[in-house]
């Protein structure tokens, strides 16, 4: 599969229209001069103002791959966040706590979210024995992946389970091109408003973890 994609050569007609907003070593450095809190988790009130920068800047679809399943220690920056999601309107948040039927506690549940306009979405994937991710499926545990869930958002028209040869099935993912592909920015030119003008506009964008250190990454 490797030498076949490599044969192949990248498509970035696939990923025109994505961009990341990474939480990247040059974020934790640019938060510490700034004298912000520079460790992960972030306060909840950073995330807060990236999604009203996005939303403002005319974001399609924002994407949050950073789970909310717990309250943090202020309960300030949690309604930050949470009203931030709200005026938003087209965020999807990941998680990997997955309850009966697909039911999530993203911000307590999904009453809240229904709420907020927003949805929540399985960000798991199983890797397979050299601990190389290669295959995605529909849903898992009843929930929308949420590659799925973002397409969705995006199109305004329900993903059919069939395209995957069932919901439940692990089809190989058709990978645009290598790492880098996509155009990423940092987090924390985007919490600074430091960005170009247009970069968002019209765009899926995914905001995540891209710092090697950190062993979690979107891109």
């Amino acid at each position: 599969i490797d030498a076949r994609f490599q044969i192949r050569g990248t498509q970035r007609n696939r990923v025109a229209g994505i961009v990341i907003v990474g939480i990247d070593d040059s974020t934790f450095t640019q938060f510490d001069r700034m004298h912000m809190s520079a460790q992960w988790p972030f306060p909840r009130r950073y995330e807060a103002r990236v999604i009203d920068r996005l939303h403002q800047a005319g974001a399609k679809v924002i994407g949050v791959d950073i789970q909310y399943t717990e309250p943090s220690n202020s309960p300030s920056d949690d309604n930050a966040l949470i009203e931030a999601v709200g005026r938003a309107g087209n965020v999807v948040l990941a998680t990997t706590d997955v309850g009966p039927h697909g039911s999530t506690n993203v911000f307590g549940g999904d009453a809240v979210l229904r709420q907020l306009g927003a949805r929540a979405g399985d960000s798991s994937f199983v890797p397979d024995s050299d601990g190389t991710i290669r295959r995605t499926q529909y849903s898992i545990l009843g929930l929308k992946t949420f590659a799925v869930v973002v397409a969705e958002t995006a199109s305004h028209r329900p993903v059919s389970p069939a395209l995957f040869g069932g919901a439940r099935k692990a089809v190989p993912i058709d990978f645009a091109g290598p790492l880098g592909m996509i155009p990423a920015i940092s987090f924390s030119r985007v919490y600074a408003g430091t960005f170009p003008p247009k970069m968002f506009a019209g765009k899926i964008v995914l905001v995540g973890l891209t710092s090697p250190s950190l062993q979690d990454e979107i891109g």
